[in-house]
């Protein structure tokens, strides 16, 4: 089958960024690709997102406003209702989307088969700018989830308002809110991607937007402990902690750096405390954490090195190509 425009639909669900959002929108409606559905809901803003989104009229935008705020999950449930093209995205209201990416997404859909989603890397800036540069369509390709997922735990970035899902996966799962909070993106993303391969774009075709009121900045809203916790158990799920496979490797060489990580931002928490709970809850291992606590210093000594080698490397470049141009004056 072969996927056209009208097969993908973009959701933006927005509320209170009327600061950010028509830049959003503008990067939108200026795809090289046209006759996609476009669609934005209101979650009960009280700033002048009304406003903003008048600007709009001569466009073809279906806006949905909700008299009340129904909370990020309720908006996100709102538009797995609304969903009907074969492809949906659901795109952040202060990011901005590269021209071509619509047209980027048609390509890749329409090249590998059974795809359960597809997604970007991003830039991140305070102020993006809409400069744009071509990019090659170039492609990070996962069979299954579970190459996907240790990739992701290996450090992989890949970011959730950029992805475009198969409809009938997208509307077919929920969000589990209460279980994992903020960090409900990977979850969601793995659950999608039992259905089928991923593909990521490596290069950003998204420019995520940084700025103060992002609830990913504040500590307030999480994630907390019980929730960082779940996630780990998540991927303990699907990669094992066998050391003697890859994704064994991933797991146990990343699982014991990031909850000491996360151990010294959360409040009131000490380490041995977490690692046992985590180690309780089922989301870890006691012989993970021991193969992570001793390879650790492995890791960062050789990463050091492998920094100092590449700076060295970059050095000496830099010197022979000023000596060729005759910068530097003979010995």
């Amino acid at each position: 089958m072969r996927y056209r425009p009208e097969d993908i639909e973009v959701f933006v669900l927005t509320c209170n960024r009327a600061d950010f959002l028509e830049q959003t929108l503008r990067t939108i409606c200026g795809q090289r690709a046209s006759g996609f559905r476009f669609v934005v809901l209101d979650n009960g803003s009280t700033d002048h997102t009304s406003q903003v989104l008048d600007k709009f009229k001569p466009y073809r935008i279906e806006i949905y406003r909700s008299g009340r705020n129904l909370g990020h999950s309720g908006n996100f449930e709102k538009a797995q209702s609304l969903a009907s093209a074969k492809w949906t995205m659901v795109f952040h209201d202060d990011d901005l989307m590269h021209p071509d990416y619509i047209n980027a997404l048609l390509n890749i859909i329409n090249k590998y088969d059974r795809l359960s989603l597809v997604g970007t890397v991003v830039t991140v800036d305070k102020k993006p700018r809409l400069v744009w540069t071509t990019l090659a369509k170039k492609v990070k390709y996962f069979e299954s989830v579970t190459d996907f997922a240790a990739a992701l735990y290996g450090g992989f970035s890949f970011h959730f308002g950029s992805v475009v899902y198969r409809t009938e996966l997208f509307k077919a799962n929920r969000f589990q809110w209460k279980t994992y909070g903020k960090v409900i993106d990977r979850p969601f993303l793995f659950n999608v991607a039992r259905g089928g391969p991923v593909a990521v774009f490596t290069e950003p075709y998204v420019k995520y937007r940084c700025h103060k009121g992002q609830d990913s900045q504040s500590n307030v809203t999480g994630p907390f402990p019980d929730e960082l916790i779940a996630l780990h158990k998540r991927y303990f799920q699907l990669l094992g902690d066998d050391v003697f496979t890859r994704k064994g490797r991933i797991f146990v060489l990343n699982n014991y750096k990031l909850m000491r990580a996360e151990a010294s931002r959360l409040d009131r928490i000490r380490l041995k405390d977490y690692l046992q709970n985590a180690v309780d809850a089922g989301a870890t291992t006691s012989q993970a954490l021991a193969w992570g606590s001793c390879l650790l210093p492995v890791v960062l000594t050789y990463g050091q090195a492998r920094r100092l080698v590449s700076k060295a490397r970059r050095i000496r470049r830099s010197f022979n190509f000023r000596w060729r141009k005759g910068l530097l004056p003979l010995p």
